[in-house]
């Protein structure tokens, strides 16, 4: 039996609009962002080099890595950069927990 990773909780509320966050599930970073009402969670990584994405920006369903402008969709991990050698971002399952906080699930 797989023995379950402990993650850090993160108030729904404390995530703005348009606003991206960070959260733990083991040893994993995990980055949440909030656009039109939904929270997406996807690998803080980024595709490329590593760096971590939440120091980047966010625009729309698009957040940018802050070290080489590569582009990805926060809704599917998606690569939005053409012509570069970069990987698709894991993405993961938001479960708004009773408690108002927001928990990761399995990946996508």
């Amino acid at each position: 039996m797989r023995k379950k990773s402990p993650q850090q909780r993160v108030k729904s509320e404390d995530i703005p609009e348009g606003g991206m966050t960070t959260t733990k599930a083991g040893t994993r970073e995990i980055l949440l962002a909030r656009v039109d009402g939904k929270i997406y969670a996807i690998d803080n990584a980024c595709g490329h080099s590593g760096y971590p994405l939440h120091k980047g920006t966010l625009d729309g369903y698009v957040v940018t890595c802050g070290w080489h402008d590569a582009r990805f969709d926060v809704r599917s991990g998606a690569v939005l950069s053409p012509g570069r050698d970069l990987k698709p971002i894991k993405r993961f399952r938001v479960v708004d927990a009773d408690d108002g906080t927001i928990k990761i699930g399995e990946e996508k």
